[in-house]
């Protein structure tokens, strides 16, 4: 064998050769693959989104379609995404259709029926209960702030509005998925359809459940002289402003937001009534819709373990979180004579081939939350909200209104250290052949005392005006 220096450096030279062509052939595979150092469920989810792209390249993707069948999406060439319509009002509910990013909302829940797995196949047609011209009304409504405004038929279950927005001023546009996703993806909690997936305390609009479990054990009636703090059982509980207001009844205290009667009430209740009462209302249980799943939390997570906690459920504090959906079915019930719908977003699923209906969407109950002579008599409060000095929304503006607003204190804190507040307003709106229960919230507020009641005024206005 020969051992010179010359073949000793020629070997060298191929071992290096050999290790080069190596190392850029790893690294072109990791980076085609992305998956160095990836855990084995991100490989999973990757080659997931590589499967569902081979499939849209050889499809048409079907298309969403307003209850008036006007097209949110229209059709596009095989293999590109069907273009959307109305951009930034539909885009956190339809979601994105990207090569890159894969799809999202219902474009992900539904992608059996659009991108059905099979060359030169058109999808099916979605047509769904929203009413376009409505949705794009509820999204302009949150232009400046972060939050979402959902409108319902109290009758029936339709969603007829399902509007988000998680930024002031940064518009979403899921057509443009491709040029802006690094900034939409720098937006905290960007994604959120927030309607749905804000998990919150519901604040004082909880107030309603509880009137509505005082209405049904016997303390419709009760009354309590407030000096503007509860302090018994180790709370210190106080009002809205640190005000009192002395004797306060079930319609005052509904009317003027009394935490310190609730905290009081729910004592007097004890928390075993008035968990029943929020388990009917939907609080602890797994609700699955068409286009989402609902988990709203009374004492599942930590319990509710003593008066102090009974005490700051009461008023819509504690261990309690919802999303603004199931706040809007909360409304939905009680106007509904005490039976809460399930919401429904699908209409119907056309096949385009044959034009077949494979789904239909229908109304289902889902908890006798009260009867409906209790609900009756909640109407009347709730209706009395409307109509007081603080609300204004009686029947001088020429519709029916049932009212309750809320504060929820979130625990989070901006850059500055100010508490960050989450404001509701639901309303039921009775009409001369309709019912309608809507829930506005802004997220995020530094200010606890932002006026949510007047943005609400010219919602009822403008569906008072639809019919």
């Amino acid at each position: 064998m020969n051992n010179s220096p010359t073949n000793k450096k020629k070997a060298a030279a191929i071992i290096s050769l050999i290790v080069f062509i190596g190392v850029v052939f790893m690294s072109a595979i990791i980076y085609n693959t992305n998956t160095f150092n990836i855990a084995p469920e991100e490989v999973g989810k990757k080659e997931e989104r590589l499967q569902d792209s081979i499939i849209r390249d050889m499809t048409t993707e079907g298309v969403f379609i307003d209850r008036y069948e006007y097209n949110i999406t229209s059709p596009n060439e095989p293999g590109k995404a069907a273009i959307l319509n109305y951009q930034e009002c539909f885009s956190s509910l339809i979601g994105y259709n990207s090569k890159t990013y894969g799809v999202s909302g219902l474009r992900s829940r539904y992608k059996e029926n659009l991108f059905p797995d099979k060359k030169d196949a058109v999808g099916d047609t979605i047509k769904l209960t929203i009413d376009g011209t409505l949705q794009e009304y509820a999204y302009n409504q949150l232009y400046g702030h972060i939050g979402s405004l959902v409108i319902m038929n109290a009758e029936t279950g339709e969603i007829l509005a399902l509007a988000s927005r998680s930024d002031p001023t940064v518009g979403y546009d899921a057509g443009d998925i491709y040029n802006r996703y690094s900034e939409y993806n720098e937006i905290p909690k960007f994604w959120y359809n927030r309607a749905v997936y804000t998990e919150d305390p519901p604040g004082s609009t909880f107030k309603i459940v509880t009137a509505a479990s005082m209405i049904e054990n016997g303390l419709e009636d009760y009354e309590f002289e407030d000096s503007g703090i509860y302090s018994k059982f180790g709370c210190n509980i106080h009002n809205y402003d640190n005000l009192a207001f002395g004797q306060v009844d079930l319609q005052k205290g509904l009317a003027k937001s009394v935490n310190t009667y609730f905290a009081s009430a729910g004592n007097e209740l004890g928390n075993e009534k008035l968990q029943v009462t929020a388990e009917r209302f939907g609080y602890n249980q797994n609700i699955s819709l068409d286009f989402c799943e609902l988990n709203s939390n009374y004492g599942r997570e930590h319990g509710v373990n003593s008066n102090f906690d009974t005490a700051h459920c009461a008023f819509g504090q504690g261990n309690l979180t919802t999303s603004p959906l199931h706040v809007t079915m909360t409304m939905q019930a009680v106007i509904n004579d005490g039976v809460m719908l399930k919401p429904y977003l699908i209409d119907s699923i056309t096949t385009a081939d044959k034009g077949k209906v494979v789904y239909e969407g229908k109304t289902e109950k889902l908890f006798n939350s009260m009867s409906k002579t209790d609900a009756r008599k909640l109407q009347e409060y709730l209706h009395g909200n409307a109509e007081d000095e603080g609300y204004k929304m009686g029947e001088d503006n020429g519709y029916y209104a049932y009212a309750k607003t809320g504060t929820a204190q979130t625990g989070r804190f901006n850059e500055n250290g100010s508490e960050l507040y989450h404001k509701y307003i639901v309303c039921g709106l009775k009409t001369d052949d309709k019912k309608y229960a809507v829930c506005l919230d802004f997220v995020d507020l530094t200010n606890p005392y932002y006026d949510i009641k007047q943005p609400m005024y010219g919602i009822l206005e403008y569906l008072n005006n639809m019919g």
